[in-house]
C-alpha cells in the first residue's frame, strides 16, 4: 500500500471511529488491511489462504474446502479472499443486496459498507455529475455510480471500478488491481 493510500485507510478508519465504530475483526496481510465492527471468523484453506465473509446480518460462515464463489452465493455475502503467496479477491453479494462501496486509492482498492467513511479516503471529493443527473432523473445513481467520482457501489455488471452483482476486485502480488 502507498503512502497516500494508507493515509487514506487510516483517515476511513478516523472517520468510523469518530461515528463510534469498535473494530472486532483487525487482520493485517500481505498487502491486505481489513478491520471490521462484525467479528469476521477467518476460515482458512488447506493453502494458507484466508477468506472472511459478511451479508446484512453480519458474518457468513460456510464449509472448509468450498470455493469462495460457493460460498459468497450460498450466504449471498461480500467476501475477501486473502491468498498464501500475496493478492487476493474482494467481492460483492451474488444478489447486490448487500452494500460495498470501493475506491481506487494509486494501486489500492478501499472499501467500506459506509459511503460516508469512504469518502474520507480520498484526498479530493468531486461530483459525479452522471450520478446526480441519474438521481434527477430516476430518483438514484445507476451502473454503480455514487455521487463522488471514484468511488463506486460494489453490485452493478461490467463498469470498471465498481463491484456489482458477483464482480469481484483480484489483486496480485506482483501487479495492479483487476476490476471484473
Amino acid at each position: 500500500m502507498t503512502p497516500t493510500a494508507a493515509r487514506g485507510f487510516e483517515r476511513m478508519l478516523a472517520a468510523a471511529s469518530d461515528e463510534g465504530a469498535q473494530w472486532r475483526t483487525s487482520r493485517e496481510e500481505k498487502g491486505w488491511r481489513l478491520r471490521s465492527t462484525a467479528a469476521l471468523p477467518a476460515l482458512e484453506a488447506g493453502d494458507g489462504s484466508v477468506h472472511h465473509l459478511w451479508n446484512a446480518a453480519g458474518s457468513a460462515h460456510h464449509r472448509a474446502g468450498r470455493p469462495w464463489t460457493e460460498a459468497a452465493a450460498h450466504a449471498d455475502a461480500c467476501g475477501l479472499l486473502m491468498h498464501a503467496a500475496g493478492g487476493g479477491i474482494l467481492h460483492g453479494s451474488v444478489s447486490g443486496a448487500q452494500v460495498l462501496y470501493t475506491a481506487e486509492v494509486d494501486t489500492a482498492v478501499l472499501f467500506s459498507t459506509r459511503l460516508r467513511w469512504l469518502t474520507h479516503a480520498l484526498d479530493r471529493l468531486t461530483p459525479d455529475w452522471q450520478a446526480w443527473a441519474e438521481i434527477l432523473s430516476f430518483g438514484a445513481p445507476v451502473g454503480g455510480h455514487t455521487t463522488f467520482e471514484g468511488m463506486r457501489l460494489a453490485s452493478a455488471h461490467g463498469v470498471r471500478g465498481s463491484l456489482l452483482r458477483g464482480e469481484l476486485a483480484a489483486a496480485s502480488s506482483a501487479g495492479p488491481v483487476e476490476l471484473g
